[in-house]
């Protein structure tokens, strides 16, 4: 079924749990690892950005966190031009600009301040 998670009184859809291989900060994009675990992706490579969810907790290792595979996610702290996209950044971070050496993973757009919606596509690999 469909899963509901409340984030700042507003409703997002697509939340899941999966458990830290390393210390991951709220709001960032996040990969598996293996059937359970996660750690933070990162454009420098092929497997490591391999993005799935943003995360929508902090935890440590061995900590499970609520993640977001897709969809509406809203954030004060978000100033994401609407309709533009956003890109996967180093250790995690969401960009507004693709970065220039490595994989460009667009994850989705902005919805002006306050929000994003997450849509992960497939990387392409700068020459």
């Amino acid at each position: 079924g469909k899963l509901d998670l409340v984030i700042n009184s507003e409703v997002v859809d697509n939340k899941i749990t999966k458990v830290a291989a390393e210390t991951i900060s709220a709001l960032k994009v996040v990969r598996s690892i293996n059937t359970t675990d996660i750690a933070l992706a990162d454009p420098a490579t092929y497997t490591s950005s391999k993005a799935i969810a943003i995360s929508i907790q902090s935890g440590s290792v061995g900590d499970e966190l609520e993640i977001v595979v897709g969809g509406e996610i809203l954030d004060p702290s978000f100033s994401f031009l609407l309709n533009e996209p956003i890109f996967l950044g180093p250790n995690g971070t969401i960009l507004q600009n693709p970065p220039v050496s490595g994989q460009v993973l667009n994850i989705g757009h902005g919805l002006g301040p306050g929000g994003i919606f997450l849509d992960i596509k497939e990387q392409i690999e700068l020459c």
